[in-house]
């Protein structure tokens, strides 16, 4: 039987159409898809019957609906929501967390850490410290007390204890409204057309009450002065959510390591102690890059320890860690160390630079 072309050719779509739709594999079936025309070709009967093809339109449709829903799915991207610890905000009455403290009366270890980031959720929190009292010092006393008596609930702190928390709810509530401002307050607006954040834990109320103070002259002035004091600063705290008294006591249990090492031991013995300590902390650890003034300029990877490498022309030292450049938060941001080709964060994404060991923060995220 003499066949047109155009036939011919729909013959062969659809039967590698049909052999395709027999793997199963929705996204191959949904790639056939794409390209060829489901609608009945002239011939079909000639290969298929009515009721056979029926079904397998039908089928078809069915197959193309899960195929969209899985794709959907898998394009959603998933982001890392705020920190909440309601593990520790739901404990039991009666329940409590062990909180160890060091020699410097500071919070240490598993516990101290889980503190320091269950404060940080209750800085956020704006039944609980509300965002629209002007300074810390002019917080209602009753908020204070009503927060320190809820930790005190949650973790096993000795009283002596209440000044340190008391300065680090201080310092996060400050950093809260900072990261509110920045986000969501728009200077060139006016008061009422500022947008309320859309987040759960800001109080609507509470967050006009502080963008009309924003919004005042006499804040403005004071706003000025901050950012000049600032600019004088030379070093910030640029590792991570690792506090200097986790740090320290780290570097205090590596002494105890090489000071019990026995005595038959070699140095190099005590040299590898260094060597893993160090490489647990930094080596290979994705960092983010802190400008003069603190803020992230680059995501990136610490690529080498040793001291005596030289790259861009100067050795690392105890100055420098060697990064490769991963993405730019900030592409313009200059590099503390240039050459000829790399003047810029954005010129160096890809290679090996060096950068200020006191700018190196690592990236929890």
């Amino acid at each position: 039987m003499e066949i047109e072309r155009c036939h011919t050719l729909e013959f062969q779509q659809w039967f590698k159409f049909k052999d395709i739709y027999a793997t199963k594999n929705k996204a191959v079936i949904a790639d056939a898809m794409s390209s060829i025309d489901i609608s009945i070709p002239s011939l079909t009967r000639d290969w298929f019957s009515r009721a056979e093809f029926e079904k397998f339109v039908d089928d078809l449709i069915i197959r193309k609906i899960e195929v969209q829903e899985v794709v959907v799915e898998v394009s959603k991207k998933k982001h890392r929501g705020a920190t909440k610890l309601s593990s520790v905000h739901g404990l039991d009455n009666g329940k409590r967390i062990v909180v160890q403290i060091n020699e410097l009366g500071q919070p240490v270890g598993e516990g101290g850490h889980s503190l320091k980031l269950f404060l940080g959720t209750i800085a956020r929190l704006g039944d609980k410290m509300p965002i629209d009292a002007p300074t810390w010092r002019a917080m209602s006393a009753t908020h204070k007390d009503d927060v320190l008596e809820y930790v005190q609930r949650k973790y096993d702190i000795p009283t002596y204890l209440k000044e340190w928390v008391m300065k680090d709810l201080d310092q996060k509530w400050r950093s809260w409204k900072y990261e509110l401002r920045n986000k969501y307050f728009n200077p060139t607006l006016k008061q009422n057309e500022q947008q309320i954040p859309p987040d759960p834990r800001v109080n609507a109320e509470q967050w006009k009450r502080v963008v009309q103070t924003w919004s005042s002259n006499s804040w403005k002035r004071y706003n000025d002065i901050n950012k000049k004091s600032k600019s004088h600063h030379k070093y910030f705290h640029c590792a991570g959510t690792k506090s200097f008294a986790d740090i320290n006591e780290e570097e205090t249990k590596l002494q105890e390591v090489k000071i019990t090492q026995p005595s038959s031991s070699s140095s190099s013995s005590i040299a590898n102690a260094d060597d893993i300590y160090s490489q647990s902390l930094m080596l290979g650890k994705k960092v983010k890059l802190c400008d003069m003034e603190g803020q992230p300029v680059a995501n990136a990877i610490i690529m080498s320890l040793d001291k005596s490498k030289m790259v861009m022309g100067k050795s690392s030292g105890e100055e420098y860690y060697e990064v490769a450049i991963l993405f730019a938060y900030k592409p313009n941001a200059p590099l503390f160390v240039k050459d000829n080709e790399r003047k810029t964060v954005l010129d160096a994404v890809g290679s090996h630079i060096v950068w200020f060991r006191d700018f190196v923060e690592l990236d929890e995220t």
